[in-house]
């Protein structure tokens, strides 16, 4: 099948095709997984060959090659409608990983993604040679990347991928090829810790830093840059300053900050003070996302530089990925977490083996990863203690962690798992963005075997002007949005009735009654003013009129809801009676109500009017039971015309 199909795409080449190109293409398509090779038109396949070996013959070393465009050839039925990405570069590790992800975040999805490796021989001056069939030690690996997105770019975003992936590929490059120095640079780091003063960290955190070390060195994290920084004190004004020569990988250009704030590169004298009096060694978030592997906000590793004296001098930076392994693994395996958590299991006074002591490491084990290296233990006890109690009492819970350099805040979100849905997601975030005057970064939800989903918010705020704000407030808030529309029913019920029998009847009858729609247009206590006009039409079997001006409505509309039992009123027939009264109808939104276990609806049909311009603002007083009677005596005496008319 393969061999057919490469003469099929052969056949589909120019007629004075080289021997060059024809064995290219061969080893383009053979290099294809066989479960991606059905997707391929030979003719396209032919296009794409054609593509790339110019691409390979261009090029030169060390250098990546990317032509970004919409084919617009008489061959393209299979390629129609789709901005192709054709890409050229020496192989290394996370270039599709880093190319997808920066495709899919900001421009289209994926149709089709290949990948194949070929071998190539360059001549001493470098140009390209000839095509090999295994490795020598004259050739080379090229990876080539095809990739197919679902629709089209206009020219200038496809100008703009097309930069953005040459930026793409200098940053795999310089964290690939600096990788083996930022290795080098994390064991040094071994004789910095050391020098840290006895009298301020004991040996056991001295160890335990060294034990993190060790486990970042053994690729449980993907080193991404590194760079040095000297503290400098000068008329009691506290600076850092880069280390020349010191940068590497992501970081490699020494004038590029890690540290952001908003009016200036470096951090404000505060946040530099703080920074210096950070531990020896802190996991932190910076404000950047990563350009390689994968599209997420950096971590980054701070280890404080000590003199022979025990002094600060200085820090070395770090930055780059956790791995999954960090993420799937039990906290007592990871050094930093084991200690830290083991500190707050012991804290919190619970027997080991205890019901509440098995409960509470549970959660730690569930708690969030990014947020176990940043919390302090104190914080995380009391949090920790609060979420295992939430098992006893469910609901709806916040919890609130500001980032030391101001830079965002962290929202932990608890929620009953049944009332778990994106639309309270989304309700959620806008509260958070409001209360916060933020925008959200990342959200993270996680769905288990708990009865409570997790939401982890992070809310990107502004250093300038920090917002003032009260969890517990915010919490009522999320807790409010969260409720169920037949609970705001109920205690609606319960505060309006003065029978509470009645309450709990009418709650039971209507809690289920109303549908989604109804529930997301109207408040609970517009739902207890319809119930009355619903039990008006069950015990009379007659129309139930509410002629009414919604907050929202201009001066020129007014609404009016009508009740009509079993069946949905025909609009041909209404139209007609509130044309009649100088109305002319916008809208209309009709709602089926079941009440308790009723098999046939009352139907609520919400009207939208426009009045004459001639009455336009004019209020309802005195003009709505007289409106209500002249809308019902018109109605059923058409209702009769028309039954006699049949």
């Amino acid at each position: 099948m393969t061999s057919t199909l490469i003469k099929e795409a052969k056949k589909a080449l120019p007629g004075k095709a080289s021997t060059t190109l024809k064995k290219f293409l061969g080893k383009f398509y053979s290099s294809i997984p066989g479960e991606d090779r059905d997707a391929v038109n030979p003719a396209v396949l032919a296009q794409v060959a054609q593509t790339h070996l110019k691409l390979s013959r261009d090029r030169k070393p060390g250098e990546p090659r990317i032509k970004v465009y919409t084919p617009a050839s008489a061959h393209e039925d299979e390629n129609a409608g789709r901005t192709v990405i054709d890409i050229v570069n020496d192989d290394m590790a996370f270039l599709v990983d880093s190319v997808a992800a920066e495709i899919t975040q900001h421009y289209k999805m994926i149709h089709i993604l290949l990948h194949p490796m070929i071998h190539i021989r360059r001549s001493k001056n470098g140009n390209f040679e000839d095509i090999e069939d295994k490795p020598g030690p004259d050739t080379v690996v090229q990876s080539h990347i095809h990739v197919e997105l679902q629709g089209t770019l206009p020219e200038p975003l496809a100008r703009q991928l097309e930069a953005r992936l040459y930026k793409i590929l200098s940053d795999v490059y310089y964290a690939t090829h600096d990788w083996q120095d930022m290795r080098s640079k994390l064991l040094l780091c071994r004789e910095t810790l050391q020098n840290a003063p006895a009298d301020q960290y004991s040996a056991e955190e001295i160890n335990e830093y060294l034990e993190f070390l060790d486990y970042l060195y053994k690729d449980n994290f993907t080193l991404l840059g590194y760079r040095e920084y000297k503290f400098k004190t000068k008329d009691g004004e506290l600076s850092s300053t880069t280390v020349r020569g010191s940068s590497l990988g992501l970081l490699h250009d020494d004038v590029k900050p890690v540290y952001i704030s908003e009016n200036e590169d470096g951090l404000p004298q505060d946040l530099q003070r703080l920074r210096r009096n950070l531990p020896p060694l802190t996991v932190s978030k910076v404000n950047k996302r990563s350009t390689v592997n994968r599209r997420v906000p950096l971590d980054a590793i701070a280890i404080k530089i000590f003199d022979k004296n025990g002094n600060v001098t200085g820090e070395e930076l770090f930055i780059g990925l956790f791995t999954s392994v960090t993420y799937s693994r039990s906290i007592h395996d990871i050094p930093l977490l084991a200690r830290k958590t083991g500190n707050v299991l012991e804290r919190s006074g619970y027997k080991p083996g205890s019901h509440d002591h098995k409960a509470l490491r549970h959660v730690l084990e569930k708690y969030p990863r990014d947020e176990l290296f940043q919390i302090d233990e104190e914080t995380l006890l009391k949090t920790c203690i609060s979420i295992l109690r939430l098992q006893e009492r469910q609901r709806i819970a916040l919890y609130v962690r500001p980032d030391p350099f101001g830079r965002y805040v962290s929202c932990l979100v608890y929620v009953p798992r049944d009332r778990y849905d994106t639309r309270l997601r989304l309700t959620i975030q806008n509260i958070l963005e409001e209360e916060f005057n933020g925008d959200t970064g990342d959200f993270y939800t996680t769905l288990d075997d708990s009865p409570l989903a997790r939401v982890m918010f992070v809310v990107n705020i502004s250093q300038t002007d920090p917002p003032r704000y009260n969890a517990r407030r915010i919490e009522r808030r999320l807790q409010e949005a969260g409720r169920l529309w037949r609970e705001k029913l109920s205690d609606v019920l319960l505060q309006e009735m003065d029978c509470e029998e009645n309450a709990v009847r009418f709650s039971q009858k209507y809690g289920e009654a109303f549908p989604v729609g109804y529930r997301e247009t109207y408040e609970a206590k517009q739902g207890l003013f319809d119930i009355h006009k619903i039990e008006d039409v069950l015990k009379t079997k007659n129309l139930a009129l509410d002629l009414y001006k919604c907050k929202a409505c201009a001066d020129s509309t007014l609404r009016l809801k009508v009740f009509h039992a079993d069946t949905p009123m025909n609009l041909s027939d209404v139209l007609p009676v509130l044309e009649n009264m100088g109305l002319r109808v916008i809208s209309e939104m009709p709602f089926e109500v079941l009440p308790g276990n009723r098999k046939k609806a009352v139907w609520i049909h919400d009207f939208m009017m426009e009045l004459h311009p001639d009455v336009a603002g004019a209020g309802l007083e005195g003009v709505k039971d007289l409106f209500e009677d002249a809308f019902v005596k018109a109605w059923y005496d058409d209702v009769e015309d028309a039954s006699l008319n049949q």
